[in-house]
């Protein structure tokens, strides 16, 4: 890049920083989102199995990079005093400390400014026209996608930055034909595999543009000569990272048989590859491709590039030849989409950003300049209202789950049962602490029966406080606690029977999130019957768009409070 080139990516770069930043700490020293937990001590329990010599499961890029940023972040507390020693660090990370939270943000962070630095590099070989740079520039670095996928602990952001250093690559790639950035690729598409799956898209869509035109012109076996030792780089690569043929190696001498590895949860490929069986198994997947087809369209439209530059997308989709690549890898990000059960914008990361180039192309060929700025001004505004609107609330507001804690614990006591549905997943449920003495027996069952080390309970328990604590019931779905030692204790499922053994006084609800009182007609009407709506806590919008697009992200969820009327 040149001088100027790279003032004009700072000037652009520096106050997207800034407003990201400011909103870091977005419901601590609560866990507003349920799978930063699991993404923050998954990557230590897997090293802990792994020098424990059991290889019962692969790990990916992304865990690797949480370990060695969490040693960074160890080593920079104990030079500025923030930890004095490795086992005070543990502590932390283990209770689940809020500093731990706000550390593996600020690499979620560090991921989305690295990949909107390389869509800018990108925006600036797609055009010489220095006004329409810096309007895509803005549209890149303004996606209201990328603003609430980018926040959490997740793998998201650090696809973000792998699908913008692939994309700008590729695009240097097809435009001048390069050996050694064809071969880069290559190595790229296997790492973005040993990444996240769904990220062999762009693997997939290299080969099948690389590989046609090479193949008519000069045969098969010319093209093999030259690309099969940068893939076998790639596949040593992936099995380095994964650890793959270990795991394999495990599993087919039996040594995992009747093993105490600590529990992971499922690889983000088990998690697919279950739903989509499941989905085919009951013939749900023609249903679900025509829902999930329209939401993503609606997401397109509504959230990204708005109704008129939909057209523009298209154009580039259909009949830009520059885009083929581009086109295919977003048709091949999509197709997974649409067979899935859930979804959620942050599923849409990837495409989106594939989707935004598409858009900056179609506006590049607008031929009258005024008419190619408008265009590209109002594209910009469209997203950025959605951006700074989600930004200013998560700043000057407070978040709903917040202001139904400080209800229940000022109309409550510890004496009072509480029924939360899903307590435990607490992005959807008032952040409440539960008191010593139940922290405790959870903690000695869950060593009991070999479901953990129960440590994180026994930490919760050193910080719970008295006068906030309170005695929960967990109302959930059955396969959550069924089979476990928690079962018709702490948690029951949404059965008016059960619930009405214990009578709770409160009942604490998200219905927007799960639905279950629209679930069953008996769990409605035993509500009707016994409760009654105490108090709600639901942030409104003037724009619906905003709205509509962080519930599925987990911001300012509807929380409903009901009180026993007998």
């Amino acid at each position: 890049m040149m001088r100027s080139e790279r003032l004009l990516a700072l000037a652009i770069l520096l106050p997207v920083i800034f407003f990201k930043y400011s909103i870091l700490d977005y419901g601590l020293p609560y866990q507003f989102y349920p799978d930063e937990t699991y993404l923050m001590k998954d990557s230590f329990k897997m090293l802990l199995n792994f020098s424990h010599g059991d290889f019962s499961q692969p790990t990916n890029l992304f865990f690797w990079a949480m370990g060695a940023w969490y040693a960074l972040v160890f080593c920079f507390g104990l030079l500025t005093g923030s930890w004095h020693s490795l086992a005070e660090f543990q502590d932390l990370l283990i209770a689940e400390d809020s500093s731990m939270y706000f550390s593996g943000r600020l690499l979620s962070l560090i991921f989305c400014v690295i990949g909107t630095y390389y869509l800018i590099r990108l925006v600036m070989r797609m055009t010489g026209d220095r006004p329409l740079r810096i309007l895509l520039a803005l549209a890149f670095a303004l996606s209201p996608i990328e603003l609430i996928s980018g926040l959490w602990i997740k793998f998201d952001a650090m696809c973000y930055c792998f699908t913008a250093i692939f994309i700008f690559n590729a695009w240097k790639y097809f435009a001048g034909g390069e050996t050694k950035l064809r071969n880069r690729l290559i190595l790229l598409g296997f790492i973005g595999v040993s990444l996240r799956i769904d990220m062999i898209a762009f693997l997939a869509a290299f080969f099948w543009f690389d590989f046609f035109p090479k193949w008519r012109a000069n045969g098969f076996m010319p093209y093999v000569r030259e690309t099969w030792w940068p893939a076998a780089k790639g596949v040593i690569l992936y099995c380095c990272i994964t650890l793959l043929p270990a795991v394999l190696i495990y599993k087919w001498s039996g040594a995992g048989a009747g093993g105490n590895a600590i529990a992971v949860v499922e690889t983000y490929e088990e998690v697919i590859f279950t739903k989509v069986w499941e989905n085919a198994k009951n013939g749900e997947l023609f249903g679900l491709m025509g829902y999930n087809l329209f939401y993503y369209f609606v997401l397109m439209s509504a959230f990204i590039l708005g109704p008129v530059l939909v057209a523009g997308a298209g154009y580039a989709m259909f009949r830009d030849k520059e885009m083929r690549f581009f086109r295919f890898a977003f048709i091949l990000f999509m197709l997974p989409l649409l067979i899935f059960r859930s979804y959620y914008p942050h599923y849409f990361l990837p495409a989106s950003t594939l989707l935004l180039l598409l858009a900056a192309s179609s506006l590049r060929k607008i031929q009258k300049p005024s008419w190619r700025y408008a265009a590209a001004a109002l594209h910009v505004v469209y997203m950025a209202g959605i951006t700074f609107q989600i930004v200013y609330a998560i700043n000057f507001s407070e978040d709903t789950r917040i202001s139904s804690r400080r209800f229940l614990l000022k109309h409550t006591t510890a004496a009072d049962t509480l029924a939360v549905e899903n307590f435990h997943a607490t992005a959807v449920s008032p952040p409440l602490e539960e008191c010593v003495g139940v922290l405790k027996e959870k903690a000695r069952i869950t060593r009991e029966h070999n479901l953990g080390t129960g440590i994180t309970f026994d930490k919760k328990a050193e910080r719970s406080d008295p006068a906030l604590c309170r005695t929960i019931l967990e109302v959930s779905h059955p396969q959550r606690y069924v089979g476990t030692p928690y079962e018709g204790k702490w948690a029951t499922d949404f059965s008016p029977a059960q619930i009405e053994r214990v009578a709770p006084p409160w009942y604490v609800s998200a219905t927007n999130y799960f639905d279950p009182l629209r679930e069953a007609d008996s769990m409605t009407v035993y509500m009707r019957k016994y409760y009654k709506q105490e108090q709600s806590f639901i942030r409104h919008f003037a724009d619906t768009r905003v709205s509509a697009l962080i519930i599925h992200e987990d911001f300012f969820l509807p929380i409903y409070v009901y009180r026993r009327a007998d």
